[in-house]
């Protein structure tokens, strides 16, 4: 074999590692592909498939790091929904207990026996949820509301 179809069977080896190989080697295998038609063509395709895709590992890197995770947008809005659904039920729950309350002149074992039949069970659930669902704090305020509600809710509709 010959001097220049050895260097021609090793720069048609090397193409496919172009973009990887030494400053050195690559000049070689351009001053060889100004000679050689076969080995132009097989550089121009690995020019043109390497390099537009060409990016530096510090723009990769910075790429990455700015790129924030997208958050969970169906998971948020399910909570917030659900807590809006909790704060109108439990609401709700306690107008109507109101509305007993006035329409029966604030008898006050009817207004304690609303509150256990009805607003209990609903808060024992929905404090539940909340537990599961949603932050400490969160949980701790309604948990305070409730309380306050089932322990003096009775005597604050006697002033009204």
């Amino acid at each position: 074999m010959r001097n220049s179809e050895i260097i021609h069977a090793l720069v048609y080896e090397l193409m496919p590692l172009y973009q990887d190989l030494d400053d050195n080697i690559q000049k070689i295998i351009n001053e060889h592909a100004k000679e050689c038609d076969v080995c132009k063509d097989q550089l121009n395709n690995v020019r043109d498939t390497f390099d537009p895709h060409e990016e530096s590992i510090n723009e990769q890197v910075h790429s990455i790091e700015t790129a924030k995770p997208s958050p969970f947008k169906k998971l948020i809005l399910f909570k917030r929904s659900l807590f809006a659904l909790i704060i109108m039920a439990r609401f709700l729950i306690l107008g109507m207990i109101i509305y007993f309350a006035q329409s029966y002149l604030g008898k006050a074992p009817l207004i304690t026996s609303s509150l256990i039949l009805f607003y209990f069970p609903f808060v024992c659930l929905t404090n539940a949820i909340h537990y599961v669902f949603f932050k400490n704090k969160v949980f701790w305020f309604v948990i305070s509301f409730d309380i306050f509600i089932l322990l003096f809710f009775d005597n604050l509709l006697m002033y009204f």
